[in-house]
């Protein structure tokens, strides 16, 4: 139906519906599991997805093609993500600055063993607060400076996510098998 991209943009910005239609059901699921793997909420991963869309259809006009629609839209529902989640634990993270943290003490012959799939549900055990500082670290490579900024808590906050019992020992996984 479409050729390309550029045209499916281009029908987008002309109101035609079908294509809205095709934009939201082609990039929809992929942007919709991305959400989720951090918020284990689907209503809350939902109602996220939703404001993505929105914001995108307002800020199509200013879409060059200057990368892939999926990437942009993936910008998008990082900023959205990190917004909601920054709002909703303003109040309930806990800014204990600890003063150590867990040395690196893991046996070796057990990282050989673990596969992605067992990784992927050890992320998915973790608490949302830690399991986010997780993915953004971990992940999305951001720093615990970078953490604290997107977030509004102290790198310290972030680092104590990250470095919890079960982060720490799911990162060690996690950058063994990928």
């Amino acid at each position: 139906m479409y050729k390309n991209e550029k045209e499916l943009i281009r029908l987008c910005l002309q109101d035609d519906k079908k294509a809205q239609r095709k934009l939201v059901d082609q990039y929809g699921p992929p942007i919709f599991g991305y959400i989720k793997f951090y918020l284990n909420d689907p209503v809350e991963a939902q109602d996220i997805l939703q404001e993505v869309f929105i914001a995108a259809f307002k800020s199509l006009p200013d879409f060059h093609g200057d990368c892939l629609i999926y990437h942009w839209l993936k910008v998008i529902a990082k900023n959205k993500l990190y917004r909601h989640v920054k709002t909703k634990w303003k109040s309930s993270v806990d800014m204990k600055e600890p003063n150590s943290f867990p040395d690196s003490s893991i046996d070796e012959t057990i990282l050989s063993t673990i596969n992605k799939n067992e990784i992927l549900a050890e992320v998915d055990k973790l608490p949302e607060i830690n399991r986010v500082a997780f993915l953004m670290h971990v992940v999305e490579g951001y720093s615990h400076q970078d953490i604290a900024s997107i977030l509004g808590i102290t790198e310290e906050a972030s680092r104590s996510r990250l470095f919890s019992s079960n982060s720490y020992r799911v990162e060690r996984l996690v950058r063994q098998e990928f």
